[in-house]
């Protein structure tokens, strides 16, 4: 499924076509919504990529992203993390989201290798892509997936731990204890935690295991991205990784 998923992916670039991925068991009742309303509105014709948000807070909303958004995105990531033609990194998410989606592009970049697993569900196939022959293993967690992993297989994470070149963890709050378990785990593993959205892109990242364990730290603001705090407390976010708008409502 996430290797069809992949496919389509760049069939639909290739085509000059819109990429609307949606979850594996999305109800009928929701696929016939996002169909007519994506059928029923005005893309722009820079828009590549439509990927719908869970609904954190509040209706799920349809981002529209463009291919400059999409490079830069991949350009912050090489830039910040250090991605290279050597790096095989394992997306163990879903595609239909930011956070696992956005690995693929830099990967290609830079000439990389792609491993796909079925996702955190399926912890066997997850450890599997880590026999690949390579000591720049990479892969993205979420906070959720990690406490698990460390929770139910922390001594299988140790024993393959010399292969990871890097680690990002973002898409949730990453608590301190969380950050320095995985540092003893990962000695020698380069660990990031990024700040990012879908309608931002990846915007900062914080390279907790050489600068310290600090939860809520967004660290160094990437190439692309311009970072500032309103009066009120609010987190501005400028540069090429921003989304086009909303499916239906396109900003001026």
């Amino acid at each position: 499924m996430f290797f069809y998923l992949a496919s389509v992916l760049f069939a639909a670039h290739l085509a000059q076509r819109v990429f609307v991925p949606l979850e594996k068991d999305t109800p009928d009742i929701r696929f016939e919504e996002i169909l007519r309303t994506v059928s029923q509105s005005e893309i722009p014709n820079n828009v590549v990529d439509i990927l719908f948000t869970t609904g954190t807070t509040g209706k799920q909303k349809g981002v529209m992203i463009s291919d400059m958004a999409i490079v830069a995105n991949a350009e912050n990531l090489v830039a910040a993390q250090g991605f290279c033609h050597e790096t095989t990194f394992v997306i163990s998410g879903p595609l239909n989201h930011i956070g696992s989606l956005s690995k693929i592009w830099p990967v290609i970049m830079v000439g990389g290798t792609i491993i796909i697993t079925e996702g955190m569900k399926n912890i066997p196939s997850f450890f599997q892509a880590l026999n690949y022959e390579s000591n720049k293993l990479a892969t993205f967690w979420v906070p959720a997936s990690l406490r698990m992993l460390l929770m139910l297989e922390k001594s299988r994470l140790e024993s393959v731990a010399s292969k990871f070149d890097f680690i990002e963890t973002g898409a949730a709050y990453l608590s301190k204890e969380d950050m320095c378990e995985l540092c003893k785990v990962f000695p020698k593993t380069r660990l990031y935690n990024t700040y990012a959205s879908t309608e931002t892109g990846i915007v900062c990242t914080y390279y907790y295991n050489k600068n310290g364990c600090v939860a809520g730290c967004v660290g160094n603001v990437m190439k692309h991205s311009e970072v500032s705090l309103s009066i009120d407390g609010y987190i501005c976010c400028k540069g090429k990784t921003l989304m086009s708008g909303y499916v239906g409502c396109i900003p001026n």
